[in-house]
């Protein structure tokens, strides 16, 4: 965190930058090429799901539901069938009375948290030739971050297409925005590994798997260690919070940032950008990043 406030003026210059690019207001555009995807499971991700949790996928243009959605089983994933949709869309993950989730940082072994009824996760999935039957896809608290920055609301979940644009833009936009504020690199390094990739699908520990590990020769092993060292960092703040409480924050943290872009009026002093920088989100996002 040092660190990060000493070079805090050129941050937010660059971030600002980032953000306002390819951020235009206005309508219009489609929902993006790509190809179908009959039929993809989706594995939502804070710890390891339980069975009982409703996954559903929306179009971006029309915010309409793509199909009837799935329940999760008891791996905690879900297999959606798209049909023949082959654009863009959305994913969203929707809690029970039942519902549980695998909250490592919760006391010394990890405990089992409620997921309600209340309780969402979004992602955003611009369609490519990779999402495809079978495709394994995440759904965490940085993809919903990436999310606030897209969608109109949690209610709402069509995305606002500058003119000249389309869905799939805007959602690789809002993800990039997502990964440069989190500082996660993207070079080929072993650090280089922990993406923000909306395709990849995390490793994530339960109460079963916790002693065995997180395999870092798995393609999502390095960001299921990194949403295990955020689950760790929120634990342990002054007044201990859930991975889900940093993802709504992170949300709604974007979603105010996006506010500003769309009125254009987003600058370096905007409050929404000072409090970011001065949260314990961002310090949560920096301990991760760093374990």
């Amino acid at each position: 965190m040092k660190l990060f406030k000493k070079h805090a003026p050129l941050f937010l210059s660059l971030m600002v930058a980032a953000l306002l690019t390819a951020c235009g207001g206005g309508g219009g555009g489609g929902s993006g090429g790509g190809s179908a995807a009959a039929g993809v499971t989706v594995v939502p991700a804070l710890g390891a799901f339980s069975a009982g949790v409703r996954v559903e996928a929306y179009d971006p243009v029309t915010g309409l539901a793509i199909g009837d959605g799935a329940t999760t089983d008891a791996t905690g994933t879900a297999v959606i069938d798209l049909g023949t949709h082959a654009s863009s869309f959305i994913l969203k993950v929707s809690g029970s009375a039942t519902a549980k989730y695998f909250e490592e940082g919760l006391t010394a072994n990890g405990t089992d948290t409620s997921f309600t009824s209340n309780d969402v996760l979004l992602a955003l999935v611009p369609a490519s030739a990779a999402v495809t039957k079978g495709a394994s896809i995440g759904v965490t608290p940085l993809t919903h971050m990436a999310a606030g920055f897209a969608v109109n609301s949690l209610s709402d979940l069509k995305v606002n297409i500058p003119v000249g644009k389309d869905a799939a833009d805007v959602m690789y936009a809002a993800i990039a925005r997502a990964r440069y504020i989190t500082g996660l690199p993207v070079q080929a390094s072993e650090r280089g590994k922990i993406t923000l990739n909306p395709l990849l699908a995390p490793s994530v520990l339960s109460a079963t798997t916790k002693a065995s590990g997180i395999n870092l020769s798995q393609a999502g092993g390095y960001y299921g260690l990194y949403l295990s060292e955020l689950s760790k960092a929120v634990s342990t703040e002054n007044t201990p919070r859930s991975s889900l409480d940093l993802a709504k924050s992170l949300f709604n943290r974007a979603a105010a940032i996006k506010t500003l872009v769309l009125a254009n009026t987003l600058a370096t002093n905007s409050q929404a950008v000072t409090d970011f920088l001065a949260s314990a989100d961002l310090l949560a996002l920096n301990s991760a990043a760093a374990a």
